[in-house]
């Protein structure tokens, strides 16, 4: 049981009834007969006034002064960022759905296309690619000698064939078509022969004094074409003469990755003392077989052209 007592001293002193708690610590009574009320309590009553927030100027339940209040940080900015990046995400998300449509239906639309050209134009297409590979002999053989040609040359009646070039400093050359069949003559450019000797080395090393100098500039040509096309395969050279003279000519093979696979005979006609071309005779794999007498009755053919009026 808690003892009251008497504060000592002399002089006039105001009365307070007080004791000690069992902690060793002084408790006050008020003469209004409250209940005695520590400090560690007093604290921890403020503490808790402090989160209700009581006003300022009214003391709280247990006659303290009240704390002043405490001013709580605004919220206002923080919901507010909030709700704009909420806004940002909306948007954000309604652009991309937006955007998915567009690419679907352009999407839609090409394939759209694509299924309309393939119907239209997909049999056709179809047709002229399995006829590529049919040939036939040729009923006859007509001569090409433009009067501004630089070679003539026979080829199969019902062909396309052009020339182009051989005069202002321009290269002649010669192209005949035919149902995925290219014959491509063309002029040495003298230049470019001369950086070509250079780059690879000199002409003398392919020379064969058992061999026409057609020979030694095949040769030479063959290891330019492999530099920078190592696919490209090709037969040992054979000869045939020509109107340009002894001329040589191999069977080849070039994958072709981008424009397919091509085989057919690579000849190069030159006469140290007049013409000098490169002549190409080239066909799909499977033509070959068809293609081959056709393809060597035309090199057979090919001469200068006007050498009559010369």
């Amino acid at each position: 049981m808690v003892q009251p007592i008497t504060s000592g001293g002399g002089g006039a002193r105001r009365k307070t009834n007080s004791s000690v708690d069992p902690y060793g610590r002084e408790i006050s009574f008020s003469k209004t007969g409250e209940l005695p009320v520590s400090g560690r309590k007093i604290k921890k009553i403020q503490r808790v006034s402090e989160t209700e927030e009581p006003e300022a100027d009214e003391p709280d339940e247990f006659g303290q002064p009240a704390a002043p209040k405490r001013r709580l940080k605004p919220r206002g900015k923080k919901g507010k960022a909030k709700s704009a990046d909420k806004g940002k995400r909306k948007k954000k998300k309604a652009q991309t759905t937006k955007l998915q449509k567009i690419i679907a239906v352009a999407g839609g639309v090409v394939l759209l296309s694509l299924i309309i050209l393939g119907a239209v134009f997909g049999p056709s297409m179809a047709k002229r690619i399995a006829e590529s590979g049919k040939l036939v002999a040729p009923k006859q053989y007509l001569v090409y000698e433009p009067a501004d040609g630089e070679v003539m040359i026979e080829y199969p009646e019902g062909w396309d064939i052009s020339h182009g070039g051989g005069h202002s400093n321009k290269l002649f050359f010669l192209r005949i078509n035919h149902a995925g069949l290219e014959v491509f003559i063309v002029e040495f450019d003298p230049q470019k022969e001369a950086m070509n000797v250079a780059m690879t080395g000199g002409q003398s090393r392919f020379n064969n004094p058992d061999k026409a100098p057609s020979y030694a500039v095949h040769q030479r040509r063959l290891k330019e074409i492999q530099e920078s096309n190592t696919d490209f395969e090709e037969s040992p050279p054979k000869e045939m003469l020509t109107g340009f003279g002894i001329a040589q000519y191999s069977k080849f093979t070039d994958p072709g990755l981008i424009f397919g696979s091509t085989t057919g005979y690579r000849m190069t006609l030159y006469d140290p003392d007049g013409g000098k071309y490169n002549a190409y005779f080239r066909c799909s794999p499977k033509q070959f077989d068809t293609a081959k007498p056709i393809f060597e009755h035309m090199m057979g053919t090919i001469a200068p052209a006007n050498a009559d009026d010369a």
